[in-house]
């Protein structure tokens, strides 16, 4: 995969996470996804985050454990790769 594309990728990632933990956080702390890197040739992505305060990283780091499979779905469902990848949407 070529570097812009993987960064492009990579910012989609970021955002659309981005957007998952503001609508389904409990704001008790502020989780901010700072980086997305891509392994496997992009089959697999890794998501770094903060916490803010830093005391509750625990109970953020299980929350993102436990909703990590809503986190896949509402990724999968609004991410538009082949508008990333240059491919044209298909037409219905």
């Amino acid at each position: 995969m070529n570097k812009i594309k993987s960064e492009k990728i990579k910012e989609s990632l970021k955002h659309l996470a981005a957007e998952f933990l503001r609508r389904e956080s409990n704001r008790q702390s502020l989780i901010t996804v700072t980086d997305v890197m891509l392994k496997d040739r992009g089959a697999r992505a890794v998501m770094l985050c903060t916490v803010l305060p830093e005391e509750q990283e625990g109970t953020a780091l299980a929350f993102l454990k436990r909703r990590r499979g809503g986190m896949r779905r509402y990724i999968s469902e609004h991410l538009r790769i082949q508008h990333l990848l240059g491919t044209p949407p298909e037409q219905n």
